[in-house]
């Protein structure tokens, strides 16, 4: 008998729409390029908190070769675009989370 596989949570449309047009459709590193509406980045990731899937303050607009390289660590999301997450950090691994994988670059 096969095993039925559970589905994915997925982000619900209206927040989805509500992070996209927070940065007017662009990318929120601040590279000009067009943000992907459904496939927004997780500041805090799905698989470890995924009580924040929905949360609109876990989640940034990206561009989808941005999000590619932050995902592989080639060049990480700076401290200033996840800011709205910081509020969302109540533990100490939480903190610590954030201040090892996301840049302290300048605003561009």
């Amino acid at each position: 008998m096969k095993k039925s596989r559970r589905a994915k949570p997925r982000v619900e449309q209206e927040v989805l729409l509500m992070v996209y047009l927070r940065t007017g459709g662009y990318c929120a590193c601040g590279c000009g390029k067009r943000a992907a509406l459904e496939a927004p980045h997780h500041v805090f990731a799905k698989q470890r908190w995924p009580e924040l899937i929905n949360e609109p303050d876990n989640l940034i607009a990206a561009a989808p070769d941005c999000h590619a390289r932050h995902e592989t660590a080639h060049r990480r999301f700076p401290q200033y675009a996840v800011r709205r997450a910081r509020r969302l950090a109540t533990t100490d691994a939480m903190r610590a989370y954030l201040a090892r994988t996301y840049e302290d670059r300048a605003l561009p």
